[in-house]
């Protein structure tokens, strides 16, 4: 394997390195010959994860400067600039939001119990994207033996998760929509818990094998650098082709063909509610099934608790039924709109094995990359307007009137 870099490009190209979930491509590319790239080029902080980037290196001369608005040089602004504030405001964020839902009356809510495991796995991926950009500018946590193992496996591990825990409050909300009383008891918060719970066990086996195909070696420049292990790289190419199915392409065709579903309902009972109304001179068609549509949830079996107390209204979820669903449908979209075209330059790679990737296609596979890591970044500025409950129980989180372990009382479980 042979590198076309000259000195002056591979001095540049040090400066673009980025990050690529499942697999380093220089190193999985250069095992089927179809690639030009050499390691010996890469930082001494690259991690398996990370690849070095450059455009139209054969054709650009040697000791020319990148011009100044080149896609390489967005890339590495975009890493150096961009995403650090962004993953420290999500942090942020998504911190405040795991506490809301956990230390609120809303937590009497089956779809909160979805929304916050969601907020947990993207808070571990976010942690764990934020450790690897400080390792490659600071001290180099990310290439020590323990750290390296841990942060990749809870890299695809949360990743993993974030995905399917979104499907699971899709699935919630089309239950709500369509299910029968029977169904709906499947919306509990116990239940709820009983599927999370399952999920995670499900993807922490499904992902233990990367705990042990990744190791810490010692590269040509004297650093340590963590990687696949060679005599594994041809099994995790083939387990990514069946991840990138089980991990992408199977939720987000469920996905959507959920929003579908949901967002037919929505605009039927909508349009019903509307020429209801303009046929009722003071509306009371409107006021009557707006009540009857936020009534369903204490005549559903799920919602009874024994003689535990409703939570307030301002923290009842179920009162916000058709936000609380546009919520849901809106992340999905956003999902699929940020994690798609990333995906198809993933199975690009993966699945066309006859084809040599062009530098291009390298390029603009990390530049997706890059837009996936804010699919776990916006959610608490989605919640904030939409959610009045998510606001009253942020707002008595500031407060700091946190209702205490030994209150005696206790909330009414709710389906939304």
């Amino acid at each position: 394997m042979t590198t076309i870099l000259s000195p002056t490009l591979a001095q540049m190209a040090q400066g673009l390195e980025e990050r690529i979930i499942f697999y380093n491509v220089s190193i999985i590319l250069g095992e089927n010959n179809r690639t030009d790239l050499s390691l010996s080029h890469q930082h001494h902080n690259d991690s398996f994860e990370e690849v070095t980037l450059f455009s139209n290196i054969q054709r650009t001369p040697v000791g020319s400067a990148m011009p100044f608005f080149s896609f390489p040089t967005v890339l590495k602004n975009l890493d150096d600039f961009v995403m650090p504030v962004a993953f420290c405001l999500g942090i942020l964020c998504t911190f405040m939001l795991i506490l809301t839902f956990m230390c609120t009356p809303i937590k009497s809510s089956a779809l909160s119990h979805y929304l916050t495991a969601l907020g947990i796995a993207d808070l571990i991926y976010m942690s764990c994207c934020l450790l690897s950009w400080v390792s490659k500018r600071s001290y180099d946590f990310y290439n020590k033996m323990g750290f390296c193992q841990i942060t990749f496996f809870s890299l695809l591990l949360s990743r993993f998760l974030s995905t399917w825990y979104l499907f699971a409050a899709h699935a919630e909300r089309f239950v709500v929509h369509f299910g029968s009383c029977r169904a709906r008891k499947w919306c509990s918060t116990f239940r709820t818990k009983c599927i999370i719970i399952v999920i995670f066990v499900f993807s922490l086996v499904g992902f233990s094998h990367y705990i042990w195909v990744a190791n810490v070696s010692e590269n040509k420049k004297g650093g340590t650098t963590c990687a696949i292990m060679q005599e594994s790289i041809k099994y995790i190419v083939e387990l990514g082709k069946v991840e990138i199915i089980t991990a992408i392409f199977l939720p987000m065709i469920l996905i959507i063909a959920i929003d579908v579903a949901v967002c037919t309902s929505i605009a039927a009972t909508y349009s019903k509610t509307f020429f209801s109304r303009a046929q009722s001179r003071k509306g009371d068609g409107w006021r009557g099934e707006y009540k009857l549509a936020n009534s369903e949830r204490s005549n559903s079996p799920s919602t009874r608790s024994g003689d535990a107390t409703p939570p307030p209204p301002e923290f009842d979820l179920s009162l916000e039924k058709t936000r609380a669903t546009v919520v849901v449908l809106i992340a999905g979209v956003i999902f699929i709109c940020l994690i798609l075209p990333a995906s198809i330059y993933r199975a690009k790679i993966l699945f066309m094995s006859s084809e040599r990737p062009t530098p291009q296609d390298i390029n603009m596979m990390v530049f997706f990359e890059e837009c996936v890591k804010f699919n776990s970044i916006y959610k608490f500025f989605l919640y904030l307007p939409f959610l009045r409950a998510f606001r009253h129980g942020l707002l008595q989180l500031f407060k700091g009137r946190l209702r205490r372990k030994n209150d005696p009382e206790t909330y009414q479980e709710t389906s939304v």
